[in-house]
C-alpha cells in the first residue's frame, strides 16, 4: 500500500509510506544504495526493491544456502551479507 501523503517536517506521527506484501512472513530488511533487499521465511532469493517508489525489480537466488534467515547491506563495498540458521 502506498501512502499518498508524506509526514511534514515538523511531525513527530510516524506515517505508513508503503508496506511489502508476500506469501510469507519477512525475517529481513536492509537497504544499499537505491535498493531494498528483503528476504522471507523458507526462501533462497533476496527480493530486490526499488527505494523510491517499492517496486520490485528482481529476486537473487542464493543456492547455497537452504533458510536465508539474516541480511545486512554494506554501502562501502556494495554488497549483502546474508546468512542462515
Amino acid at each position: 500500500m502506498t501512502g499518498d501523503t508524506a509526514a511534514s517536517a515538523t511531525s513527530t506521527t510516524p506515517v505508513l509510506q508503503h508496506s511489502i506484501r508476500g506469501e510469507t512472513a519477512v525475517y529481513g530488511v536492509t537497504s544499499v544504495g537505491n535498493r531494498v533487499y528483503v528476504i522471507r521465511n523458507l526462501e533462497t532469493e533476496v527480493e530486490v526493491y526499488d527505494a523510491k517508489t517499492m517496486t520490485l525489480q528482481k529476486r537473487l537466488r542464493i543456492p547455497v544456502l537452504s533458510d536465508v534467515s539474516s541480511i545486512v547491506g554494506c554501502p562501502h563495498y556494495n554488497c549483502l551479507y546474508a546468512g542462515e540458521w
